[in-house]
């Protein structure tokens, strides 16, 4: 006789065939859709060939999804550094752009940001680490209590600060580690008014200067006469010496 089969083992061997298959199916069907979303990455990347500020947002957010998924593996590159190295991108421009946009995806800074500072600024202040928050650091701040000095010019603003020292800290506290898009502006407000002074400042030095070698030019016409005319002729050369300085 021959061997007897249970209807329901043939249902379930079936059932599970049927689903294998669904699985396979769909991550082909994902490898299709990643492959097709790389090479339309590749071909926006070749075309992305000016330098404005909306061209390299765009090239960030390329270089990102590309990094993000390993893309570049479809073709056979064995590392990132291997794909940007074929498209002649600079590794230490890329590799500002992955760091930018993760700071994007955290909400430390927005696109906006990147428009009115760019990526120089941005890479400033990544090197001052204005936009960073290293866990070893905060593990050393919560562990150990630091004291710093602030010299402040406005007596009201002086004032809420020493009436509760805790509280001006938890204030500081809270805006640096959860606040991040608001001290990113805040931020980007001081590197305007510090060029912007740092500018008017050479603009009066500038005027000063130019005054002083005009009223020296002309009290060189001047003097010469008065101390031909005065009895002390020695100080009204050292008087014209001076002005000239």
């Amino acid at each position: 006789m021959g061997k007897k089969y249970n209807k329901k083992e043939l249902v379930l061997n079936s059932r599970t065939f049927s689903h294998m298959n669904k699985e396979l199916t769909n991550i082909d069907n994902m490898q299709d859709k990643d492959l097709i979303n790389y090479n339309n990455l590749k071909e926006k990347l070749k075309y992305n060939l000016k330098d404005d500020i909306d061209n390299k947002i765009e090239r960030m957010k390329i270089l990102y999804e590309i990094k993000k998924k390993e893309l570049y593996k479809y073709d056979n590159f064995s590392s990132f550094e291997q794909f940007i190295k074929h498209f002649v991108i600079a590794k230490t421009q890329a590799y500002l752009y992955l760091k930018v946009y993760e700071k994007v995806l955290e909400g430390a800074i927005s696109i906006d940001n990147i428009k009115e500072t760019g990526f120089r600024g941005l890479q400033r202040q990544l090197k001052e680490n204005l936009l960073n928050v290293k866990k070893e650091n905060l593990s050393e701040v919560n562990n150990k209590k630091m004291s710093i000095r602030f010299f402040m010019k406005n007596k009201e603003f002086y004032t809420f600060c020493k009436e509760d020292t805790k509280r001006a800290c938890y204030i500081l506290e809270r805006l640096f580690f959860t606040k991040k898009e608001v001290l990113s502006d805040l931020i980007n407000e001081y590197e305007k008014y510090k060029r912007k002074k740092k500018n008017k400042n050479k603009y009066l030095i500038f005027i000063i200067y130019g005054a002083i070698v005009i009223l020296g030019w002309m009290m060189s016409f001047v003097l010469p006469q008065l101390s031909s005319q005065s009895k002390r002729p020695f100080w009204g050369g050292l008087f014209s010496f001076l002005l000239l300085l």
